[in-house]
């Protein structure tokens, strides 16, 4: 069901992952992945109904499929104090090309409350690979773990 400023993870595996899609003006629309990041991905998945939430941000190419409708934010800009992502910056999409191949997605988990996963600030390790060897690189900032955009990485 279609309310305004609801929001919704569709094309995923299962109901914690998919592309994000918000509804406005009885129309579900996406989100364009132009700035998507960690904190876009944490007040989603917060809004979601997770309460310690931990986030996987998937930006370009449309991961979740492409989506249809209207295009409703380009460059969301959230800081994490947001209780929704209708309270983050924004460009409207007619500000900028913006396609559904770029579709914002997401995969949100909830971290066990008696799960003590610490870090100190510089902290960095590999996450969900198949090996210790491999995985997503995370990094602690502020106590918290987050997800390395690869933005601009090289393969060597």
């Amino acid at each position: 069901l279609c309310t305004e400023s609801t929001i919704r993870l569709a094309g995923g595996q299962d109901e914690h992952e998919g592309r994000v899609e918000l509804c406005s003006n009885g129309l579900w629309g996406t989100i364009c992945s132009g700035l998507w990041d960690y904190n876009d991905t944490f007040v989603l998945c917060r809004q979601l109904g997770y309460q310690n939430p931990r986030v996987f941000v998937y930006r370009y190419s449309s991961f979740f499929g492409q989506g249809s409708g209207p295009i409703i934010f380009y460059d969301l800009t959230c800081d994490r104090t947001e209780l929704a992502l209708t309270q983050c910056s924004s460009s409207s999409p007619d500000q900028v090309y913006c396609s559904h191949s770029g579709d914002a997605g997401a995969r949100c988990e909830e971290i066990s409350t008696t799960v003590i996963d610490t870090c100190s600030d510089g902290d960095i390790r590999l996450m969900d690979g198949r090996s210790a060897a491999e995985g997503r690189v995370e990094i602690c900032i502020n106590n918290i773990w987050g997800s390395v955009c690869d933005d601009g990485w090289d393969v060597i």
